[in-house]
């Protein structure tokens, strides 16, 4: 078992693999030490609850069906709040299952519709269309 210490100070076991699994965990032990020592890495922008949330989902990660099931039942703007949470400490198999999960709740869905599942009140401005073409080019359409 690993330890990690969530933003609360607390500190948490997390098998060896999770920590193996999520980018940011393999270099900060490198840092601090071996992932097995008693030595918690802290974590001071995770809190606790986020930290059993990736661990529930970082179990399944590696069972697609299993996985969608799950998500299915969260929100659109959970799954994207868990998305972040996976992309900040790199854990790159969760990663690829949430944005695929997402790309399929707005595939094909109008506007509206993408709106309503992500809560967003109103539409883009043009200038924030353009930064966002600009930071992602494969926005542009053809």
């Amino acid at each position: 078992m690993a330890y990690i210490r969530t933003q609360e100070g607390d500190s948490h076991s997390v098998p060896v693999a999770f920590v193996q699994a999520c980018g940011l965990l393999r270099n900060m032990t490198e840092v601090f030490g071996d992932e097995t020592t008693d030595d918690p890495i802290p974590l001071p922008t995770i809190t606790a609850a986020q930290l059993r949330e990736v661990l529930r989902f970082d179990s399944l990660a590696f069972a697609p069906c299993v996985l969608e099931d799950h998500l299915q039942a969260k929100s659109a703007l959970d799954c994207l709040d868990l998305w972040r949470l996976a992309d900040y400490l790199d854990h790159e198999p969760l990663e690829q299952a949430l944005v695929a999960h997402l790309a399929d709740l707005i595939r094909y869905s109008e506007p509206a519709r993408v709106m309503e599942l992500f809560q967003i009140q109103q539409p883009p401005t043009d200038e924030e269309l353009q930064s966002a073409v600009q930071r992602y080019p494969f926005l542009q359409e053809n």
